[in-house]
């Protein structure tokens, strides 16, 4: 199996729900960070915030375009299955609108007033002010022009989504939150968190009664440290997590761990990889750290029937693991030159140009494994395609 780069957190940037972007269906990824500094969890400071879509005033009632202020509260904002209405979803209230009605559906199915109808206008949802204020905390003040002052707390946690079931993960705490899209949140456990910082948040569906969920946190400054999360739900509650950590000193990007293997999960816990059920039993484990020598945390990049891809964070040197023995071999030395060998073995991990083995599987067929190699750095400049003969 061909696993993908994941795109590397830049250190200075703060990801936020893009101003105007619907969620495919699948998933939804969401960092929720804005200005801190102008906002506190006790008394928020008002802030100036430039929209794209100017706000209007009809029948007394200040109109601003929802789903551009939402990128600043704790706020999802998606159509509905049906595309008949917009759901303005938040970790602690959730309301359905319909656009030309001047009422709302709660999460708990109660109808609700507003000061006016929702109203779409080139396909941006407008609603009145007030219903921020009313439902979602947040006081929003219009004089004109393209600018609105908010005041609202900071946002405190990060949504995934996918298909109708939501999760809110609370930064500060940890706590998890699901529900179904525009239902009322259902405590679901918690993540262990160490400095939470900029936090992106993914989900997928194993089976009905189990998800996913695979958080990235970059902390520091610059922010060249991140842990890797992976926890697993079933049945509504947290029943296994696991974690790495990676000190990104060269800004090397890594590989996300696997994402699964006939129906199993590989949770990544520092140096010890689980296959686990979907119930979350463990169905087997390995010893990473014992098996090649080497301290410190692993990703797991392949998972075949025959073999499995490993590759410590620090190193980055992909190593073949026997998935019954745990038998691990390193395998840039058998594919490599001497004189890449040499360089390997040598570079120092923290330059910011180290790739590790410069290693990147390719495809597995009829017992032989292929790899291309870029190996770009001060010393060295090479690259090629390789083979391998699985040996077990």
């Amino acid at each position: 199996m061909n696993i993908p780069k994941a795109s590397k957190i830049a250190g200075a940037a703060v990801l936020a729900l893009s101003i105007g972007f619907t969620p495919a269906p699948s998933t939804l990824t969401g960092l929720n960070t804005h200005a801190a500094a102008a906002a506190s969890e006790t008394s928020p400071s008002p802030f100036q915030l430039r929209l794209e879509h100017s706000p209007f005033k009809l029948n007394g009632q200040v109109y601003v375009p929802l789903k551009e202020l939402s990128a600043s509260l704790d706020l999802l904002v998606t159509p509905s299955n049906d595309k008949k209405n917009v759901l303005a979803l938040g970790p602690k209230q959730s309301l359905t609108l319909t656009p030309g009605r001047s009422s709302a559906v709660n999460a708990t199915g109660q109808v609700v007033k507003l000061d006016g109808a929702v109203i779409v206008k080139k396909g941006v949802t407008y609603v009145p002010a007030s219903l921020l204020s009313r439902y979602f905390g947040a006081n929003v003040q219009w004089s004109g022009g393209t600018s609105v002052k908010l005041t609202a707390q900071a946002p405190r946690y990060v949504a995934a989504q996918t298909g109708n079931m939501i999760f809110w993960l609370d930064k500060e705490s940890g706590k998890l939150l699901l529900g179904s899209q525009g239902k009322a949140m259902s405590p679901a456990g918690s993540i262990t968190l160490r400095h939470p910082d900029l936090l992106d948040l993914s989900v997928r569906k194993v089976n009905k009664d189990s998800y996913v969920l695979d958080l990235l946190n970059a902390y520091g400054e610059p922010h060249i440290h991140e842990t890797r999360h992976r926890v697993l739900v079933y049945q509504g509650q947290t029943v296994k997590e696991s974690s790495t950590y990676y000190g990104n000193f060269s800004g090397r990007p890594i590989l996300p761990n696997v994402g699964g293997f006939k129906g199993h999960i590989p949770m990544m816990d520092g140096s010890k990889l689980e296959i686990v059920h979907p119930t979350g039993k463990t169905v087997k484990t390995y010893d990473l750290a014992q098996s090649t020598g080497l301290s410190g945390d692993f990703s797991v990049e392949v998972i075949e029937e025959k073999f499995l891809l490993v590759r410590p964070l620090k190193e980055a040197v992909l190593y073949l693991i026997h998935p019954v023995t745990g038998e691990a071999k390193l395998l840039y030395p058998e594919l490599l030159s001497d004189q890449a060998i040499e360089v390997i073995q040598t570079y120092p991990t923290n330059e910011s140009d180290f790739d590790g083995d410069g290693l990147a599987y390719t495809g597995y067929r009829n017992g032989t494994l292929t790899f291309q190699w870029n190996y770009s750095t001060f010393l060295l400049k090479e690259s090629g395609t390789f083979t391998y003969k699985l040996p077990f």
